[in-house]
């Protein structure tokens, strides 16, 4: 399955870049980086991503790769 992985360059800035990094291996992944998201009130508190429009988050970047991973799991079953 495809999967779609959407980043605010903002949440980008605070360390999600580095679960980007980790992230571009997966086989058939499309990662997008906007501008702004619009979840500011999360953005500047929690790692995050959209992961084909559905919100995964992650207190550091290790727990976000590891939600993304189980969520990207799981729509391959």
């Amino acid at each position: 399955m495809n999967v779609r992985i959407e980043c605010c360059m903002t949440n980008l800035d605070e360390g999600t870049i580095e679960a980007i990094k980790q992230l571009q291996s997966v086989p058939n992944t499309e990662i997008i980086d906007y501008g702004c998201l619009s979840y500011c009130g999360t953005c500047r508190h929690e790692h995050f991503l959209l992961v084909n429009d559905t919100y995964i988050a992650g207190t550091t970047v290790d727990e976000l790769v590891k939600h993304v991973m189980n969520y990207v799991s799981a729509l391959n079953e």
